[in-house]
């Protein structure tokens, strides 16, 4: 679970903790600045995430932008206090500055 919050916004960028590494199971976390003309879409969308042994339902945020290597994502499970606030933010970011967003989990 996120101890702390991973996304900050302002009126004209997002800051984003996110993991780094060369794979998706390295733990190596980075910190990027992302401006609204950086980000090429945004999606939340519903999906499976795995919660111990079990298979739930579940929500994911993709941030797509090409300073990047890959997307971040961010699932509901893990960022589980913070998530309805990621997705508050995001939607008002991407209305205010113009930015595509797939908004499916409504």
């Amino acid at each position: 679970m996120a101890k702390k919050n991973h996304m900050y916004f302002d009126s004209k960028e997002i800051v984003c903790t996110y993991q780094g590494g060369e794979t998706k199971y390295k733990s190596k976390y980075k910190s990027i600045k992302l401006r609204y003309n950086n980000i090429q879409s945004v999606s939340i969308k519903p999906c499976r995430e795995r919660k111990g042994l079990k298979v739930v339902d579940s929500e994911r945020i993709v941030i797509r932008s090409p300073l990047l290597q890959r997307q971040i994502e961010y699932y509901k499970f893990r960022e589980n206090p913070f998530f309805e606030d990621y997705k508050a933010g995001l939607r008002l970011f991407c209305k205010s500055n113009r930015v595509t967003i797939y908004d499916e989990a409504q």
